[in-house]
């Protein structure tokens, strides 16, 4: 386990910078906060190392000497390129450079990791914010330092914290390339480690100390520091018979709400029933008014017919009535002596309608 030490890690969501432009850019959202990753990494660096700088004064000074570029190597936009701390500090180089791989990053290049942490160099990353997806979400951090399990240490500008790499994902997965610059940083020394160690405690106690006050506060207690015993006591004991208050009158809500709730059941039972017969009535008649339709549609075709029956019987009659008056005239003229006519010469004539 090694780790070299790193007292301050620039946050490149600092409220001081945020919202501040990252380079030329102009709109949103294209703030140190959004994509000022890289800048506060190399600010970290250079603290490191001694050279006072921050995230703002670095971000002006790459504006200045115009070091910014765009994604055609231009001047202008946000990026910048590993090239640009050498060009403002020329008494600092490049030491090492990997290639990028678009895929699994070789076991030598992670092994030379560790090794370049060992000789007290702060190795720069370039990693995927979100390996999950298929596509790379640029991201830089710095690798620190490294544990006995694997593990590689990192500062992260995206928090301003020391992590884990692991947060990210496995080595060979999240690391697209790494490089570092010459100048090296001292390992932590034991006393370093204490230190940390008690920084951590500190403000683990601070944070009991505010949630104590702030429990004290709800107990109603306006003067936790000096307070005796039996006033904690005794704020406790009433809010234990509150809670016991409380928690009967619940159990007795419960209750209400578990018998409405039944009620409500029973209701909607019984509004389903009326619901069937409802709707079984309702068919019934359905089924009946068309069983009158069909019995009228039936009786209306048989009315029709006898109707036409009935007017061809009527125009027989009517003829046989002419008919029958011809006759009677015939039979009048001839006795007359009108007309000469047989006897059987009547009946044809009478016959023959």
């Amino acid at each position: 386990m090694k780790k070299l030490k790193v007292e301050t890690v620039f946050n490149q969501n600092d409220s001081e910078w945020k919202n501040v432009f990252l380079g030329f850019n102009t709109v949103l959202p294209y703030t140190i906060g959004g994509f000022g990753c890289k800048l506060c990494t190399i600010a970290t660096y250079l603290k490191a190392i001694g050279k006072d700088v921050t995230p703002l004064s670095l971000n002006q000074t790459f504006r200045d000497k115009k070091l910014f570029t765009d994604e055609n190597g231009k001047v202008g936009n946000g990026l910048l390129a590993d090239e640009v701390v050498p060009t403002v500090y020329p008494d600092i180089t490049i030491h090492y450079k990997s290639q990028k791989y678009e895929a699994a990053m070789p076991d030598s290049v992670i092994a030379k990791i560790r090794s370049l942490i060992d000789s007290g160099y702060l190795v720069f990353a370039e990693v995927d914010f979100y390996p999950s997806t298929v596509m790379e979400d640029m991201h830089f951090i710095q690798i620190y330092g490294y544990g006995d399990n694997g593990e590689f240490y990192i500062l992260d500008p995206w928090t301003g914290k020391k992590l884990e790499l692991s947060t990210y994902g496995e080595p060979a997965r999240v690391l697209y390339r790494i490089w570092c610059y010459d100048k090296t940083i001292p390992e932590e020394t034991l006393v370093d480690k204490v230190i940390t160690i008690l920084q951590s405690l500190y403000g683990w106690l601070v944070s009991r100390a505010t949630v104590a006050k702030e429990v004290a506060q709800f107990l109603g207690i306006s003067d936790p520091d000096n307070a005796p015993t039996e006033a904690y006591t005794k704020s406790i004991a009433g809010i234990k018979s509150a809670t016991t208050a409380c928690q009967t009158q619940l159990g007795t809500a419960q209750s209400d709400l578990a018998t409405a709730l039944q009620e409500v059941k029973n209701r909607k039972e019984q509004v389903e029933r009326i619901q069937q017969t409802a709707d079984a009535s309702a068919k019934l008649l359905q089924a009946q008014i068309d069983a009158s339709k069909a019995g009228s549609s039936a009786w209306s075709t048989l009315e029709t017919q006898y109707k036409g029956r009935i007017q061809v019987l009527e125009t027989q009659m009517d003829e046989a009535s002419k008919a029958k008056g011809k006759a009677l005239n015939d039979l009048a003229a001839c006795q007359a002596g009108k007309i000469k006519a047989t006897f059987w010469d009547l009946l044809r004539s009478i016959f023959s309608k």
